[in-house]
């Protein structure tokens, strides 16, 4: 299951159909307009830490 997410999600294999109608929605990227906290992780391993700035334009909200 684990690798069939990964592949689902670099666009490599074909999702459940079931969340299409959701999926399309959520590529649309819609703005969360909803209180919100992000967090920064600085030993993930995988992506540096960062400010996130370049996440700002996706939030509308607080």
């Amino acid at each position: 299951m684990v690798i069939h997410t990964r592949r689902h999600r670099l666009a490599a294999a074909p999702g459940d159909p079931r969340y299409d109608a959701l999926e399309k929605r959520l590529l649309e990227q819609p703005k969360i307009t909803v209180p919100t906290v992000t967090l920064d992780g600085q030993a993930g391993g995988v992506i540096p830490a960062t400010d996130g700035s370049g996440y700002a334009a996706h939030f509308a909200g607080p």
